[in-house]
């Protein structure tokens, strides 16, 4: 459907869901402009409250938490090399 979608419109903006790496990593190549990971978006969340409640700048965790989303949550994904 993706890719239907997108030669017809080439210009769409497409927003996709991924239940695991290998769809994320697909979509994404197929021309999703954004794939999100529910379980991980989660998994963010908590972590930010936590640290939140901890004491830390709030400014500091949103960048880590766009750092991991701009990456497409490479940062975080088992079994990757960090060395971008």
């Amino acid at each position: 459907m993706l890719q239907n979608a997108l030669r017809h419109s080439p210009e769409l903006d497409i927003i996709a869901r991924s239940h695991s790496n290998q769809e994320l990593d697909l979509l994404t190549q197929m021309g999703a402009k954004e794939v999100v990971q529910p379980e991980f978006e989660a998994a963010l969340e908590l972590g930010s409250h936590l640290l939140k409640t901890l004491g830390e700048p709030p400014q500091a965790i949103y960048a880590v938490l766009d750092g991991i989303r701009r990456d497409r949550y490479r940062s975080i994904r088992p079994g990757q090399d960090l060395r971008l």
